[in-house]
């Protein structure tokens, strides 16, 4: 449809503006580029419906930014130093609760993670999964609970060596229209 109107609107152009030459009007290089400008019109205005299709998608990506960069760290003293061995991944009661939202995401979570042991966490869309790997990643905080790992709080953790034992590999890409440094 909308091809077909683009041809409809260029060839209306056409004819008046052979109309406009004929009548002595404009010349005839002003008639030939008139029908390039609605050409060039619907190549600029073309994009906007379908921006405006991701306008709500955008709005919504933008206020669960502004949570996670309004959320309050927790403000603890990283240890000097972590033992090699400190490895054992425990959550205790952990809760996560968004920012005007009737229930919490997470509620009383609770689990222990050995050394060598595996854990699959699998679930319905919106259970919690990628809550729990941001939880562990450090890239979300809990409203409620603690999380350590060899028995040291998340929190205090310095982040190189919390990166040296925790990655977290998501299946959605987070891009920013950036360069590839920037991201």
């Amino acid at each position: 449809l909308e091809g077909w109107l683009v041809s409809a609107a260029t060839l209306m152009t056409l004819w008046l503006a052979a109309q406009a030459w004929q009548a002595g009007s404009i010349s005839g290089p002003v008639m030939a580029m008139l029908p390039m400008v609605v050409l060039a019109m619907n190549e600029a205005l073309g994009a906007l419906p379908a921006a405006f299709t991701w306008l709500g998608a955008t709005k919504g990506a933008a206020a669960r930014l502004n949570q996670l960069t309004a959320q309050q760290r927790p403000t603890a003293s990283p240890v000097s130093s972590v033992p090699r061995s400190a490895r054992t991944l425990t959550l205790k009661n952990v809760r996560v609760h968004y920012p005007g939202a009737l229930q919490p995401a997470l509620d009383r979570l609770s689990l222990t993670l050995h050394p060598g042991e595996r854990l699959a966490v699998t679930g319905a869309s919106g259970a919690g999964k990628s809550i729990l790997a941001a939880l562990v990643s450090r890239q979300l905080y809990p409203s409620a609970g603690r999380i350590t790992l060899g028995g040291i709080a998340l929190e205090q953790w310095p982040e190189e060596a919390l990166r040296q034992r925790v990655a977290v590999l998501t299946q959605q890409t987070e891009l920013l229209d950036d360069s590839l440094a920037a991201n």
